[in-house]
């Protein structure tokens, strides 16, 4: 039996210090922070009943250790899928948005409101990406499978995934960007938020790790 749309889980990694810092991440292959790890043992939690067997994840570290976490829990499989990999910033590499919103508005404004027309300074274009996670899409409902699987990447290649599962439109993923751990699959209308983490108004806001709920994940468990 070919996997079915409803059965995929898309699930954003959960953070790291530059997605705390609010910095463009990308293909920087940095690991969880503490807060992530504990984000992640929740989003495991969460699923723990999806019945999940299949982890697709990209190839960076972060997801690497979240998919541990969550295989370990669920008894799943990981594989390794190079199309998840994040969007390559270029020069943009850990720089703050909030930077860019103040050097460059006019690029920032067409990042946030067309990031489609938008390539990043030495980077990879929008276009480029959509092209590349399309196909694995494509591929994934070929496959067969009897159950849910889990696609396991950062954002906004979740946010690309969802918009192509007809959960969006490419053109306003930034508008459904989902906070760091949460997850999605066709049969809900918006991102699960794993409570360990509240978005903001201002793109790549966070709480401070004071703020958040962490007493029953602790950071040391699994990392």
């Amino acid at each position: 039996m070919q996997t079915k749309i409803e059965n995929i889980v898309l699930i954003r990694t959960a953070a790291t210090d530059l997605d705390l810092q609010g910095r463009f991440c990308g293909q920087l292959d940095v690991p969880l922070c503490d807060v992530g790890v504990q984000q992640s043992h929740f989003t495991a939690d969460q699923l723990h009943d999806f019945g999940i067997k299949i982890i697709y994840r990209a190839p960076c570290m972060a997801a690497s250790q979240m998919g541990k976490i969550l295989g370990k829990s669920w008894g799943a499989k990981q594989k390794i899928e190079p199309s998840l990999q994040n969007i390559d910033y270029g020069l943009w590499h850990g720089r703050k948005l909030t930077d860019l919103k103040e050097t460059q508005p006019r690029v920032y404004r067409s990042w946030m409101e067309h990031p489609e027309t938008i390539c990043p300074p030495n980077g990879e274009p929008i276009h480029a990406v959509c092209q590349r996670t399309g196909e694995f899409l494509a591929k994934l409902l070929q496959k067969s499978c009897n159950g849910r699987v889990a696609v396991l990447a950062s954002a906004p290649i979740t946010s690309i995934l969802a918009a192509k599962l007809g959960l969006g439109e490419i053109e306003e993923f930034w508008e459904v960007q989902e906070p760091d751990g949460a997850w999605i699959t066709p049969g809900k209308t918006e991102f699960v938020n794993n409570q360990l983490f509240s978005k903001t108004q201002e793109q790549h806001g966070r709480r401070s790790i004071e703020e958040l709920d962490l007493a029953k994940y602790p950071a040391n468990h699994g990392k």
